[in-house]
C-alpha cells in the first residue's frame, strides 16, 4: 500500500484531495495534511511518506523549498506539485529537483488517476531495477568467489587481458581487489635462473607453485593483494601494492620483489625478478606486462643485477643500450602484428646495432640469437616450418664478422616474411584459437574443445578460421602437427614412429601418407637427407 502526505493551505481543496476515492480504490492510504510549507515540512521528515502531494505556493514555505530542503536530507519520496496557470514558471523549476509530476488546479479525478497510476509504474520498475541490481551483485560476489577458487579462470582473463582484452583486464582487478578502484598495481615476472639449467629438482610448475605459496606469506605480511600466472616468460604476479596519494606504496612493490628474492636465495634459487611501472587503469595491464617482461629480460643484455625496474632501465642505462633493447622489443610486437614490416624493422635495428661500435662480439652474437628466436617462436606459432634454437645458436656462432651476421638475418626474416604475411590473423579471436592449437597440438583434441576453450560455438570457430587462415580445422590442425614433427626430424634425436606420436598421430601409418604428401617426401628419407646435410 503507497502511503501519501497531502499539502495545500487552501483547505476545501485540500479536503477535496483527502476525500477522493482514487486513493482507496488504488490502495492508498494518506498518512498526513499539512495547510502550510513549515508543518509539511515537518510531517515529511516525520512519517517518511512513499509520495507527497505539495501546492507549489503556501504561507511559511512554498512547495518547492519544501522539496529543495528535503532532497539536502536525501529523504526518499516521490513529489508531486499541485500548480496553476499563472505558476508555470514555478513548475519549470520542478523539473530541477527532480519532481515526478506536476497536476493543474483544480485537480481532477482522470488526472489524479492517471499521475497515481504513473507513480505505481514507476516504483514497480524501480523494485525491478532493485531486484536486477541485488541479481547482479550476487552474481559478482558468486564470481570472485569463483574467481579466488579457479586459478583457470584467473589464467584466463589473465592471458585474455594480456592480448588486449580490457573487459577481461577489469574484470581480473575488480574480482582481485574489489572496491580498490583508485588502487596502484604493477606486473612482477619472476624468472628461475636454475629452471634454465634443465634441473630435475627445479621444473617449471615445481617453480610455479612454490613461488605461489612464497608470495601468499610475503605479501600477507605487507598487507596487500596478488595473484600469480604462470606463463611462458616465467611466474607473472599481478600486484596491488597501495591506493593513490599514498607514496609508501611506490616502494612496496620493490620491498616485496626483494622480500621474493631473499626467500628464493635463502633456499638455493637463482632468480631474476622485473618490475614494471605503476598503473590506475586495468588497460594498462598489457603494457605493463611487456615492461616487466623487458625489465627482466635487460640482464641478459646489460647486468648482472637480480631485480630489474622498469624505470630504472630506461633513466639508469646507457641510450644506445636502450634504443637496441626497444628495437628488439619493438621487433616482436611488429613480426605479431605487422608482418610486412619484419624485414624493414630488422633493417633498422641493424642500422642501430652497427653505429654502437663499443658492443663486443659477444653481446652482438645475443643480440643477433635473439632476432632469429623472435623469428622462429612467430613462425612457430603459426605453423610455419622455422629453425630450432639450436639451429640458430649454432649458426651465429659459426659467424664470425658483422656483415655477414646481417646477411645471415636479412636472409633468415626475408624468407620467413611471406609466409608470416600470408599466415596473419588479425582477430583476437583468431589469435586466441591458434595459441590453442599450437599449444595443445600433441593432444587428442576436438574442433569441440577448440570452440570450449575459445567460448565460441563449432561453427563460429570453422568460420573464422576458414576466413582468416583459409582453411578448416582439421588441414590446420595436421599442418601445425606435420611441422612439429618436421622440427623433431631436423633434431635427430628420436625414432620417426616416435615423434609422429611426440606431434599428435596416433596413427603411424596416416602420419607417413600426410607427411609424404605435404612435403614430397617419406618421413624416413626427409630424417636421412637431413643427417646428411
Amino acid at each position: 500500500m503507497l502511503r501519501l502526505f497531502l499539502a495545500d493551505d487552501n483547505s476545501l481543496a485540500r479536503s477535496a484531495l483527502c476525500s477522493s476515492s482514487v486513493w482507496k480504490r488504488n490502495s492508498c492510504e494518506i498518512v498526513g495534511e499539512a495547510a502550510n510549507g513549515i508543518a509539511a515540512l515537518d510531517g515529511i521528515r516525520k512519517l517518511k511518506p512513499d509520495v507527497a502531494v505539495l501546492d507549489i505556493k503556501m504561507p511559511g514555505m512554498d512547495g518547492l523549498e519544501v522539496i529543495r530542503q528535503l532532497r539536502t536530507e536525501n529523504q526518499s519520496c516521490i513529489y508531486i506539485i499541485l500548480t496553476g496557470y499563472d505558476e508555470f514558471s514555478f513548475a519549470q523549476q520542478s523539473v530541477k529537483l527532480g519532481v515526478f509530476d506536476f497536476l493543474l488546479k483544480p485537480v481532477s479525478s482522470e488526472d489524479l488517476l492517471s499521475a497515481l497510476l504513473k507513480v505505481k509504474r514507476y516504483i514497480r520498475g524501480q523494485k525491478h531495477t532493485e531486484k536486477k541490481i541485488a541479481v547482479l551483485e550476487k552474481y559478482a560476489d558468486d564470481y570472485r568467489l569463483k574467481l579466488n577458487n579457479s586459478p583457470e579462470e584467473r589464467r584466463r582473463l589473465f592471458s585474455e587481458s594480456l592480448r588486449g582484452n580490457t573487459r577481461a583486464a577489469e574484470s581480473l582487478c575488480e574480482a582481485l581487489a574489489p572496491g580498490l578502484s583508485d588502487a596502484l598495481y604493477c606486473v612482477m615476472l619472476i624468472v628461475s635462473d636454475t629452471a634454465a639449467e634443465d634441473s630435475e629438482e627445479w621444473q617449471p610448475m615445481h617453480f610455479y607453485g612454490y613461488e605461489e605459496n612464497a608470495l601468499k606469506k610475503i605479501v600477507s605480511e605487507t598487507k596487500n593483494t596478488f595473484a600469480g600466472f604462470p606463463t611462458k616468460e616465467g611466474y607473472a604476479v599481478l600486484l596491488f601494492p597501495g591506493q593513490k596519494q599514498n607514496p609508501a606504496c611506490i616502494s612496496a612493490a620493490g620491498g616485496i620483489a626483494a622480500a621474493v628474492l631473499l626467500r628464493n636465495r635463502t633456499d638455493g634459487h637463482s632468480i631474476t625478478i622485473g618490475l614494471s611501472n605503476v598503473g590506475r587503469e586495468a588497460e594498462q595491464l598489457e603494457k605493463l606486462f611487456r615492461q616487466a617482461v623487458f625489465a627482466a629480460e635487460n640482464h641478459f643484455f646489460l647486468n648482472e643485477q637480480s631485480i630489474f625496474r622498469y624505470e630504472n632501465i630506461y633513466q639508469g642505462t646507457d641510450t644506445d643500450d636502450y634504443v637496441l633493447l626497444e628495437k628488439l622489443n619493438s621487433l616482436n610486437e611488429t613480426i605479431k602484428k605487422q608482418p610486412e614490416k619484419t624485414t624493414a624493422c630488422i633493417d633498422e635495428l641493424l642500422s642501430a646495432l652497427g653505429k654502437n661500435q663499443e658492443c663486443d662480439e659477444k653481446f652482438v652474437k645475443n643480440i643477433f640469437i635473439h632476432i632469429g628466436i623472435i623469428l622462429s617462436e612467430t613462425a612457430n606459432e603459426k605453423g610455419i616450418a622455422a629453425k630450432s634454437i639450436h639451429e640458430i645458436v649454432s649458426d651465429v656462432s659459426r659467424i664470425c664478422c658483422f656483415s655477414q651476421l646481417k646477411e645471415w638475418t636479412q636472409a633468415y626474416a626475408g624468407l620467413l616474411q611471406p609466409a608470416l604475411q600470408n599466415n596473419t590473423c588479425r582477430s583476437p579471436a583468431a589469435r586466441n584459437i591458434l595459441t590453442f592449437l599450437n599449444n595443445h597440438y600433441q593432444e587428442k583434441i576436438s574442433l569441440q574443445d577448440v570452440a570450449s576453450y575459445a567460448q565460441l560455438s563449432v561453427s563460429q570457430v570453422s568460420r573464422i578460421l576458414k576466413a582468416e587462415t583459409g582453411t578448416t580445422y582439421n588441414v590446420l590442425l595436421n599442418k601445425i602437427r606435420i611441422q612439429a614433427a618436421i622440427q623433431l626430424l631436423k633434431e635427430g634425436r628420436k625414432k620417426v614412429y616416435e615423434i609422429a606420436d611426440a606431434a599428435g598421430f596416433s596413427n603411424y601409418a596416416y602420419f607417413y601418407q600426410l607427411f609424404k604428401k605435404e612435403t614430397g617426401v617419406p618421413p624416413t628419407e626427409y630424417k636421412a637427407d637431413w643427417v646428411r646435410q
